[in-house]
This record gives structure tokens, C-alpha cells and sequence, in this order.
């Protein structure tokens, strides 16, 4: 091929990349069945880039909720292998390598709420034990409040059961199985589903959004922590693909 066919050609490979794109974009937002979820800076943080970067992205933070995971019954559907029992054997016999699900993140519900309470009565223990102790406070006012509470193999299964979409958002996630002993009976052991990551992890914000969301961000850059408050909301919606994107910034 000649250079100026060589050129040609790399012009259609990207026209058609973009053409692609687009159009799935299109259908993820088309096929948007749900509404709008308004998170704050402390579910959605800026993501630090270099000084030279006119990118805008926020990265979807989120947590565990109390307690040993998901059960067998719940992590079987997304092709686990879950004893039946719990087996005498070791660790080796149960390992098997993470697999991609379906997670529902609860947002500001009870299963942060006791989050919350766990890690206030860790405080007044420590405390009480130490009169010295200062506790760290961060997570109040800054520790998301997002929190991975279900998984599943089937996302509109998880949309039936979970149908208010301003509180619990469905993404793509990573699920792994640990092995872990049956409380009470050491030699014992079975598995339990962690999230371990959700896709996509990260969200651009266009322009003009992102201009509005880097002037909220740039407020009360200076306070102290202990008075932080987050600085700016956002809303997201879901598509089709499960495919975020922002519909709306505001300021706190």
C-alpha cells in the first residue's frame, strides 16, 4: 500500500471508532430506564491530576457494609463454586479466581447508618479507655456513604427488588470469594462474596458541568478538617450498558 493509502485507511479505522462510539452512547442513554441519583463530593471526589490536564474526572467511591460478605446463595448465580457445607479442608480447596457481577450500592441508607454507629462506639470505647485519645472524625463529614449491600447475575432482577433509583445504584462490579472459618468451629471453613471493584470506577464531566463542578470545588479549599462539608453535588444517571454520565452539578 502506498503511504497516501496507508493514511486513508488510519482516517477510516478512528471515523469509524468514533462513529461506534457514539452511537453506543446514544443507546446507553436512550435505553436509561431509571432516573437520577444525587451524590456529594464525598461519594464523588475529584480525581488529582497533573496541572496541565483540562480533564474533569470524578471517581465513584464507595465501601463495605459490616458483617462477613455475601453468602453462598449469593455469590453461586455469578458462577462460583460454594460448598454445600462447610468442609474440613484448607484454604487451597475453596480459592478460586474473582469473577464480574452486578452490585447495588445503598446511598446514605441503614447500612451506613450502622457504619456510622459501629465506628461512633469504637470512638467512645477507645476513649473510655484512653482519656487521652483523640478519635479521628474524618468519616462524618467525609467518608462516603455509599455502600455495596447486594450482588447478583442479573441487573434488572436487582433493579425489581431495589426500585428507588435516587438511593441504590446497579453497576458493573468485581466479586472475589474468600475462604473464611465457621464462627465457632475453627477447623470448618466456607466462602463469602467481597466487592472488591466497580465498573466503570471513574466519570468525565463535560464541559460546561465541569467548569461549574472545578469553581465548587475551588470554595473552602482553606478550612480547617475538622469543619469540612462537601462542596458540590452531583447527579448521575444509568444507562442502558449501565454507563454513568452527569446531568447535573450543584453547589452546596
Amino acid at each position: 500500500m502506498t503511504r497516501q493509502s496507508l493514511l486513508v485507511a488510519a482516517a477510516l479505522i478512528v471515523c469509524v471508532t468514533n462513529t461506534v462510539a457514539l452511537t453506543l452512547g446514544l443507546v446507553n442513554r436512550r435505553g436509561a430506564t431509571t432516573g437520577g441519583i444525587t451524590l456529594t463530593e464525598r461519594e464523588l471526589p475529584v480525581v488529582t491530576s497533573g496541572s496541565e490536564s483540562t480533564a474533569t474526572i470524578l471517581r465513584l467511591a464507595w465501601t463495605s457494609q459490616i458483617g462477613d460478605g455475601f453468602p453462598c446463595d449469593k455469590i453461586r448465580p455469578l458462577g462460583f463454586t460454594c460448598p454445600e457445607r462447610p468442609l474440613s479442608g484448607g484454604r487451597r480447596e475453596l480459592d478460586q479466581a474473582p469473577r464480574n457481577g452486578y452490585v447495588v450500592l445503598e446511598y446514605d441508607g441503614p447500612a451506613w447508618q450502622r457504619i456510622r454507629e459501629r465506628a461512633e462506639a469504637d470512638a467512645a470505647r477507645q476513649a473510655a479507655e484512653n482519656p487521652t485519645f483523640t478519635p479521628n472524625r474524618w468519616w462524618v463529614n467525609q467518608g462516603t456513604r455509599l455502600v455495596a449491600i447486594d450482588v447478583g447475575a442479573d441487573a434488572d432482577a436487582l433493579r425489581r427488588t431495589y426500585t428507588d433509583a435516587s438511593r441504590y445504584l446497579i453497576t458493573m462490579g468485581r466479586i472475589t470469594a474468600h475462604p473464611t472459618s465457621v464462627p465457632g468451629s475453627p477447623e470448618l471453613m466456607t466462602l463469602f462474596g467481597v466487592v472488591v471493584g466497580v465498573m466503570p470506577s471513574t466519570i468525565n464531566v463535560p464541559l460546561p458541568l465541569s467548569t461549574r463542578l472545578r469553581e465548587a470545588a475551588a470554595l473552602h479549599s482553606g478550612d480547617p478538617p475538622q469543619s469540612w462539608t462537601p462542596r458540590y453535588t452531583v447527579t448521575l444517571r444509568y444507562g442502558r450498558f449501565l454507563e454513568p454520565w452527569v446531568v447535573e452539578v450543584g453547589r452546596k
